[in-house]
């Protein structure tokens, strides 16, 4: 799945932490061996952690903080990833246990018309569900986009003048995320 354009970075904590990583480290002059050896962990951990496939523990957080002498950047990241690790750890969440009429009613079958207050409600949940995506991976959304996509499709056919190329931009978006 793509990534929505935002005001904001959707780039998975791990991902900026292991980038943080890999900027102080170098600002250091230190290869990834050396920052290894400093803190007494093997230089494929570090290499994990900067490419972001492994969430490092929390005390290799503090001895690279420490050994690169950062200025609080990677705690907080740290603290961050960790703030959606309950997240993370509920794996066995399912969103397709959502049905279609559960998740998205049909806007046509209760009279609504498209207005900017729903253009705007799908373009903050595009945003949410990138979060999302970037938390739990793409496999867990497939269920509820596809509920979403058939919703925006009859808000399509709902709408006209500026209403209609409003959702034709989230239209678009909602493609480009979904791929």
């Amino acid at each position: 799945m793509g990534t929505p354009q935002s005001d904001f970075n959707l780039q998975p904590v791990s991902t900026r932490l292991g980038d943080e990583v890999r900027r102080l480290r170098k600002a250091a002059g230190l290869t990834q061996h050396d920052l290894a050896d400093r803190v007494y962990y093997s230089r494929s951990y570090i290499a994990l952690i900067e490419t972001g496939r492994e969430k490092p523990s929390a005390e290799a957080v503090e001895r690279i903080a420490k050994e690169l002498r950062d200025d609080g950047a990677l705690r907080s990241l740290y603290s961050e990833l960790t703030s959606f690790s309950h997240v993370e750890d509920t794996s066995r969440f399912e969103f397709g246990d959502i049905k279609h009429s559960e998740a998205m009613s049909s806007p046509l079958a209760v009279g609504r018309s498209v207005d900017p207050e729903s253009v705007e409600s799908l373009r903050v949940l595009l945003v949410e569900y990138a979060k999302i995506d970037n938390l739990l991976g793409p496999r867990r959304l497939i269920a509820v986009l596809s509920a979403q996509l058939r919703c925006i499709d009859e808000l399509l056919l709902a709408s006209s003048g500026p209403a209609r190329s409003d959702m034709l931009r989230i239209a678009s978006r909602y493609a480009e995320f979904t791929g």
